[in-house]
C-alpha cells in the first residue's frame, strides 16, 4: 500500500518586514515546518523588498484581495492597526489566524502559550493571540517550579523591556538616542516620550502609546491565562530598559519551606532551558540573543527569609514570541491533519 505524502501548508506572513516578521520567516525554516509556499506581505511602502525562504528567493508584496486565497495559515507581525484592518480578509478566506500583537485580544481571540504550556487553549479555534513573550517566560518559570514540588507561595517579578519590544522604530531611537547624548546633541523621544539611552524607565512620556503600564496589564492578562490552578499570579512590574534585544527577568520567590539549592536548580535542568549554575556565566540578554532557550542562574537564597529565593533570567523576546506563533501554527496542523 503507497504511504500518503505529509501534508504541507500554504503560509502568509503579514508585517514580513518588521523584526517579528524576519523572526517568524527564520522559526518556519528552523523548525522545519511544512511549508509548501511562502506569502510575504507588508505595507505599501515596503513592497519589492527582495528576500529568501529555504534557499529560494522570495519578494515582499502588498496585500491584495486575493493575497490568502488557498492559504492555511496567516501569521500577523504587522502593526496592530494594520492588524486589525487585514484579519477579517484572512478570516473570510478561511485561514487560521495568529496574531503576534494586540489587535485580536479586542476581537475575542484565545491567548495561546504552548512554549509555557504545551497545548492550546482551544484546538479548534481559528484565531489565536501569541501570548506576550514576557508572559511566556514568567509562566514557564512558575510551571517548571510547580512541577518539581516547589510552588512558591508568593511571588514578585521584575520584567526589563528591551528597546525591540517597540519594533525597529524602538531600536531605531535608542542609537539615536546613544549617539546624540555621547556628542551632546538633543536626544530624540517620539518613541519612548522620554531619555532611555544609559537610562531605565518606569514609564514613558505622558503622550507615548502604548503606555509601558498598558504593557505590564497585558503581561499580567496573559499570565493569567496561562498559568494552571495552584499557582498564585505573580506581583508584576515591568521596566522599560536600555538594551537593544532580549528581556532580563528578576524573580523574588517565597517557597512554603527551606529548600537546598540543588533542588532550586534541578527544576530548570532540562528541555527549554539553559542553566547557568555558579562557576558559568550568569543570563544575559546579549548571551539569550537568537536562542529559544530562558537563561536561567545567580539563583540565590535571600538572607532575612528562609524559604525564600532569588533567581535571574534572560530570553530573547523576538525569537520566543516567532517560536511560540510558529508552535502555535504546529498544534493547530495537528487538528487540521485529523
Amino acid at each position: 500500500m503507497q504511504q500518503a505524502e505529509p501534508q504541507s501548508f500554504n503560509v502568509a506572513i503579514v508585517g514580513a518586514s518588521t523584526l517579528k516578521g524576519k523572526e517568524i520567516k527564520e522559526a518556519l525554516e528552523q523548525r522545519r515546518f511544512p511549508a509548501r509556499r511562502l506569502v510575504l506581505l507588508d505595507e505599501e511602502d515596503i513592497r519589492g523588498q527582495l528576500t529568501e525562504f529555504q534557499g529560494e528567493p522570495a519578494v515582499i508584496g502588498s496585500l491584495q484581495r486575493d493575497s490568502f486565497e488557498g492559504v492555511e495559515f496567516v501569521f500577523l507581525a504587522a502593526s496592530p492597526a494594520y492588524n486589525r484592518n487585514v484579519w477579517k480578509l484572512a478570516d473570510r478566506a478561511g485561514c487560521r489566524v495568529i496574531d503576534l500583537t494586540e489587535a485580536l485580544e479586542e476581537e475575542g481571540a484565545r491567548i495561546a502559550g504552548p512554549v509555557a504550556t504545551g497545548a492550546l487553549p482551544d484546538p479548534s479555534g481559528r484565531v489565536c493571540v501569541s501570548a506576550h513573550p514576557a508572559a511566556l517566560v514568567v509562566a514557564s518559570v512558575l510551571r517548571r517550579m510547580q512541577a518539581a514540588g516547589l510552588t512558591p507561595r508568593r511571588s514578585i517579578v521584575h520584567v526589563f523591556q528591551p528597546a525591540s519590544e517597540r519594533g525597529s522604530a524602538g531600536i531605531g531611537e535608542l542609537h539615536q538616542q546613544t549617539v546624540a547624548r555621547l556628542s551632546f546633541h538633543e536626544v530624540p523621544k517620539e518613541i519612548f516620550g522620554s531619555q532611555l539611552a544609559f537610562n531605565l524607565l518606569a514609564a514613558y512620556g505622558e503622550e507615548t502609546r502604548p503606555l509601558l503600564a498598558g504593557v505590564e496589564e497585558r503581561v499580567a492578562r496573559h499570565l493569567a491565562r496561562l498559568l494552571p490552578p495552584g499557582i498564585a499570579p505573580p506581583s508584576l512590574r515591568v521596566l522599560q530598559s536600555a538594551t537593544f534585544h532580549g528581556h532580563a527577568f528578576s524573580f523574588y520567590l517565597e517557597l512554603e519551606q527551606p529548600r537546598e539549592a540543588a533542588e532550586v536548580e534541578a527544576a530548570f535542568a532540562g528541555t527549554g532551558y539553559d542553566l547557568r549554575r555558579a562557576d558559568q556565566e550568569a543570563p544575559s540578554a546579549v548571551g539569550a540573543v537568537s536562542s529559544e532557550e530562558i537563561m536561567v542562574g545567580d539563583i540565590r537564597p535571600d538572607k532575612n527569609h528562609p524559604g525564600a529565593w532569588w533567581i535571574w533570567a534572560a530570553a530573547d523576546n523576538l525569537r520566543l514570541a516567532a517560536v511560540n506563533a510558529v508552535r502555535i501554527a504546529e498544534e493547530l496542523a495537528k487538528v487540521k491533519a485529523q
